[in-house]
């Protein structure tokens, strides 16, 4: 809905193990090792392999942790994770919040 922010500067994600998944009906929460959740009901997709040489999936990256985050665009937020597993979130509604990061109240 509001798209990604020009002046967020995402460093506070660099470093955080992604620690669980929590899934509900319209999407799921990362929740990290720094006391911060990413609340996603916007799509998603996740690229790379997992250690096995198949297709990386969301349940992939518990335990990884986050290497960078980049705005690949105005309604894309990418998060890289060790080993090299990007998992892209996407602002695809105009009618709701599709991305919400907690604490810091971040509504994309």
């Amino acid at each position: 809905m509001f798209g990604v922010p020009s002046d967020v500067d995402f460093k506070f994600l660099l470093g955080a193990q992604l620690d669980a998944i929590d899934q509900f009906d319209q999407g799921f929460i990362l929740r990290l090792s720094n006391g911060r959740t990413i609340q996603v009901e916007g799509g998603y997709h996740v690229f790379g392999v997992n250690l096995a040489g198949s297709p990386a999936t969301l349940t992939d990256l518990v335990s990884q942790r986050v290497a960078r985050v980049q705005v690949s665009s105005r309604s894309e937020l990418q998060i890289v994770f060790t080993p090299r597993i990007t998992l892209t979130l996407y602002d695809d509604s105009p009618d709701y919040e599709c991305i919400v990061i907690d604490p810091e109240g971040i509504v994309i």
